[in-house]
């Protein structure tokens, strides 16, 4: 589960879940005939760079938007980290919107990255007063330092491992079972793995961290560690979102997985 401190209240969420937290300020009651600054975020590919993110969003933009005309896209400096800027416009209806974008890329590529976007949003111009605005906002961005995207890690998992181990595909919800880790391995997309697309999780339901393997004769190599500090059975979450179960005889379902976790729990 994932702790969350917001203006108005804190919130405990299941791993599950994606984070796209969106914030919007605007000028007016409205907001629909002045200036309006959003902060919105997205989960980027482990591989992503500013470039291919420019690419990507250029094309996405172009497929999306009615008429549009991209002014630029360049890379620019935003609180000590090189980002990127975009600036187009394109028609809305009857009316022509004019938008900047500045994108911060931040994380950790080893287990995916995510896209900080500041958006600022104009109708029929973006003029020198609403651009003063919006720098002075970008301007005032402050990044913490980058914190690690995932928990410190202890020992690693033996390749030849016998043991119970979980896999939760957190696209389409499938819990997967396996009476060893090599089963496990051969199962999952490292791709998607390391983008953050599955969450791991050993015999007691406590999280696994997939991190690179120091070897210098097979580098590029991945494999599931055991997180440092205290154990908790967080497969619990993930569980109650769970939409299918690819077991094993005497744990094809929640209830029966559950059981197992519970009755570890218990005896542990």
């Amino acid at each position: 589960m994932s702790d969350y401190t917001l203006q108005d209240c804190n919130i405990t969420v299941p791993d599950t879940f994606r984070d796209r937290t969106m914030n919007l300020f605007t000028l007016s009651h409205t907001g629909a005939n002045e200036f309006t600054f959003v902060i919105s975020r997205a989960t980027a590919s482990a591989d992503d760079t500013l470039e291919s993110v420019s690419s990507r969003l250029a094309a996405e933009l172009d497929t999306t938007l009615e008429d549009l005309s991209l002014f630029h896209a360049e890379l620019i400096t935003l609180a000590g980290k090189q980002a990127l800027e975009l600036f187009y416009r394109f028609k809305s209806g009857q009316r022509v919107i004019f938008q900047k974008q500045r994108v911060v890329l931040t994380g950790d590529g080893e287990t995916g990255k995510k896209l900080l976007c500041f958006i600022g949003t104009c109708p029929d111009a973006f003029d020198d007063y609403h651009g003063r605005i919006y720098d002075s906002i970008t301007d005032s961005v402050t990044l913490p330092g980058e914190p690690a995207v995932s928990p410190a890690i202890g020992h690693q998992i033996p390749g030849d491992s016998q043991a119970l181990f979980f896999s939760f595909d957190r696209d389409s919800r499938e819990l997967a079972v396996f009476q060893g880790i090599s089963g496990l391995y051969n199962s999952i997309d490292l791709g998607r793995a390391r983008n953050g697309d599955y969450l791991f999780f050993d015999a007691d339901g406590a999280s696994l961290t997939l991190a690179p393997v120091d070897s210098e004769d097979k580098p590029g190599r991945y494999a599931l560690w055991e997180a440092a500090g205290e154990r908790k059975a967080t497969i619990i979450s993930s569980l109650l979102l769970t939409r299918s179960v690819r077991g094993i005889p005497g744990m094809e379902s929640t209830e029966a997985v559950e059981a197992h976790i519970s009755q570890r729990i218990n005896h542990g």
